[in-house]
């Protein structure tokens, strides 16, 4: 249950920054002279997620995000980090880590095929990211939510 918890908040907490950043741009925050500047730093961070969120199979390297949003790499650091509350790097390796856990629990995949997947350069880290973000390997992961699934599929019967 602690896993599913873990999934729901990040999840959750990447669909909630983007729906900040979309209501930034929309809503009246980026009307005034001061928001002029907000909003000129924010689109372009908007196509990075965007960009992030398409390709987060590919390898993806932080000097191709900057050339996307036309910024140098401190700038993107920086608004990357305001707009979605964690770093770059940070917002990719949740949003690999969740697919994987999706992979775990629809698919009998290898680690190294969802690895594949997802866009982990290795097996291991991946395995890193689960432990980082999750707290449990793949392995465990998977045995723990199969559990859970099981175990709630019979008592609903």
């Amino acid at each position: 249950a602690d896993i599913l918890f873990f999934v729901r908040r990040n999840i959750d907490k990447i669909k909630q920054q983007n729906c900040q950043l979309c209501k930034m741009l929309f809503s009246g925050e980026c009307g005034s002279q001061k928001s002029e500047h907000a909003e000129r730093n924010l689109l372009p961070i908007l196509r990075a997620v965007k960009h992030v969120n398409e390709h987060y199979t590919e390898p993806i390297v932080v000097s191709d995000l900057t050339k996307l949003t036309a910024m140098c790499q401190t700038n993107f650091f920086k608004f990357f980090k305001r707009y979605m509350g964690f770093n770059s790097t940070a917002y990719l390796q949740r949003l690999r880590t969740l697919h994987a856990i999706h992979y775990l629990v629809d698919t009998d995949c290898s680690i190294q095929q969802i690895s594949d997947f997802c866009g982990f350069s290795t097996p291991s880290h991946l395995i890193y990211c689960m432990r980082k973000y999750s707290g449990n390997v793949p392995k465990i992961l998977r045995q723990r939510l199969n559990e859970y699934f099981e175990e709630r599929s019979l008592n609903e019967k």
